[in-house]
């Protein structure tokens, strides 16, 4: 039985009886096939949040196997990149990814996978990104007309953000506390709707 620290190791055979002067020899290097280490995300937290706008550069590393591993990135199942470098030297594979990320990254699952030819699976890391972003916008809507003594229903409406934006209601140089909060999600995507009633 050969283990993977058999590889590149030399077998040798020796042959001797008492018609010859000197031992025959003949000697192989052993060629054994293993798979590789886990690959493993550098670059990128174990929280993996990220602002909006952020230029990630991220390199996964796989070491050992024989051969070396094959990598391949992947984002939410969408292949991004099938290009590696291998080390014969350090015994590693490494490939690297360029993200900016953007709003519609949010909650995607990044993925490095590494495999040879006898790897019994493909082997991964991966990483959920957790997009932090302002609102582009804000309004309030509703009727701005009232005569003394009238209710009146108005609403403030945020674009997607995350986390959830925090509005504050004044009229005047008075904070108003009579409102209930809304918030939807979309895709991902955070919106915090505030409706005032008084």
């Amino acid at each position: 039985m050969v283990f993977s620290s058999d590889n590149r190791k030399t077998l040798e055979c020796r042959a001797k009886n008492p018609a010859l002067p000197q031992a025959l020899e003949t000697s192989h290097e052993m060629n054994v096939y293993f798979p590789p280490e886990r690959p493993v995300i550098h670059g990128l937290d174990s929280e993996g949040l990220v602002k909006k706008g952020t230029l990630l550069r991220l390199v996964c590393v796989s070491h050992g196997g024989n051969p070396l591993a094959t990598l391949q990135w992947t984002m939410s199942g969408t292949v991004l990149s099938t290009t590696w470098e291998v080390e014969t030297m350090m015994q590693r594979s490494s490939s690297r990814v360029n993200l900016l990320i953007e709003p519609k990254n949010n909650q995607a699952e990044l993925r490095c996978e590494g495999v040879n030819q006898v790897s019994p699976s493909p082997l991964y890391d991966s990483r959920k990104i957790t997009v932090l972003f302002e609102p582009e916008d804000v309004q309030v809507l509703g009727k701005f007309e009232a005569k003394e003594g009238e209710e009146v229903t108005l609403s403030c409406y945020t674009s997607s953000s995350n986390p959830p934006v925090q509005i504050r209601w004044w009229l005047g140089f008075k904070e108003l506390n009579n409102y209930t909060v809304f918030v939807s999600e979309v895709r991902h995507l955070l919106r915090r709707t505030y409706y005032y009633i008084g």
